[in-house]
């Protein structure tokens, strides 16, 4: 299973609270899309992670913790892994696929996806 940020986390209620307020229709994924992303643009075959930097890994943020470091770090190692064979699974059939931090700023992440989808249907 993937370590993902809790269905309804603020970062994930920010973007998609976002999207609506531009008027950006999407869809929560379902589970038979590899991967289960955030928010997805079935038409467009476009795929959207919303990832925490603690889960995912984050190369800036991300810090191993003091207790059971061994199991962190492995554990961070598969995360890594899986979200890279997710990312080139959806490619290879077909889809874009963003992936954002939640360290980002909203806007941008906002404008991206809004970019990837247009780029996607066109």
């Amino acid at each position: 299973m993937k370590p993902s940020l809790p269905r309804g986390s603020r970062f994930e209620s920010r973007i998609r609270d976002g999207l609506t307020q531009r008027g950006v229709f999407f869809e929560t994924a379902s589970e038979d899309i590899p991967g289960r992303p955030d928010i997805v643009f079935p038409n467009q075959k476009v795929a959207i992670f919303l990832d925490g930097c603690f889960w995912h890994g984050c190369p800036t943020h991300w810090r191993e913790p003091r207790v059971n470091a061994d199991y962190w770090t492995h554990r961070m190692e598969q995360t890594r892994r899986h979200d890279r064979f997710v990312e080139r699974r959806l490619m290879s059939e077909g889809w874009k696929v963003g992936r954002f931090w939640e360290h980002e700023p909203t806007q941008i992440i906002l404008t991206r996806i809004v970019r990837l989808k247009a780029t996607a249907a066109s």
